[in-house]
């Protein structure tokens, strides 16, 4: 599956509509990942400053190849991943998202 359309500022867009609720045994789109061969340390910045902000943009890049962006951010969400680059997002995208992502799994279970 193909991410939507980048949201202003390079992170993957996300649906209310859509149901994220990716369990962290439900793993199976890691094999689909485009980083699945990068070193993994990539993809977890010493920092947010200086060199570790090329580094953030390096493994960004690598997530906007990715056909399953959606499913990875989706994964660090439901498991609450607060280090590294995940589904294209950096730890402080993430941490805005995820708490509109808290409501919106609040309104879907009402």
């Amino acid at each position: 599956m193909r991410p939507r359309p980048a949201a202003p500022g390079g992170s993957v867009a996300l649906s209310s509509s859509r149901n994220l609720s990716l369990a962290a045994e439900n793993d199976h789109w890691r094999s689909d990942a485009a980083c699945q061969d990068t070193d993994p340390d990539l993809f977890f910045p010493i920092g947010t400053t200086g060199p570790a902000l090329e580094q953030i943009a390096t493994a960004q890049a690598v997530c906007r190849t990715c056909d399953v962006q959606v499913e990875c951010l989706e994964f660090a969400l439901t498991t609450n991943q607060d280090s590294g680059i995940w589904g294209g997002t950096s730890e402080e995208e993430r941490r805005k998202l995820r708490k509109a992502w808290l409501l919106r799994q609040r309104e879907m279970a009402s």
